[in-house]
């Protein structure tokens, strides 16, 4: 395997020890292209293609590749990104490497703040979920108050937004 793998490898082994396995884990590979910083899962071979811009420096790249990193461990295609999705994987690359992937982007800091809160409130919620739904994508906000009552429904439902 190499490097950029490692790293992935590495990010989704810190996700098991925070939420759990994953039900449906994607296999994955990445690529290094001009200016690209995505992810494209293939639902029919399970498969996530991690894009990161070539030449990164290394932070930048271990933390990009921690962001990534969750798109492998619950898949979404980009129609169905929610501001959950996108705030565990914003959380991930903070909690692990120390990475602010988008730092100016409100869109981003309100999806990790949003996290924040639920985790905060009920800490083991993002295992359940993934346990009852296999990817985040697919929770809905009635998942969400199922789970962890005290959260508020105006937070939930923004977190099942499309992001």
């Amino acid at each position: 395997m190499d490097e950029n793998g490692r790293i992935v490898r590495e990010s989704l082994e810190y996700a098991e020890q925070l939420y759990g396995k994953p039900l449906a884990p994607a296999a994955f590979h990445v690529e290094e292209a001009f200016k690209a910083s995505h992810t494209d899962w293939d639902r029919a071979k399970n498969h996530v293609t991690i894009q990161i811009p070539l030449n990164m420096n290394q932070v930048d790249r271990k933390g990009q590749l921690a962001y990534e990193a969750f798109h492998v461990f619950s898949p979404a295609t980009r129609n169905e990104a929610t501001y959950f999705g996108e705030g565990l994987a914003t959380l991930l690359a903070i909690e692990q490497r120390n990475y602010h992937p988008f730092p100016n982007d409100i869109k981003y800091r309100e999806a990790v703040s949003l996290v924040r809160r639920l985790i905060a409130m009920c800490p083991d919620s993002v295992e359940k979920l993934l346990s009852a739904r296999k990817r985040i994508a697919l929770v809905t906000a009635d998942d969400i108050a199922a789970i962890c009552k005290d959260f508020p429904a105006s937070d939930a439902q923004h977190l099942v937004r499309k992001f």
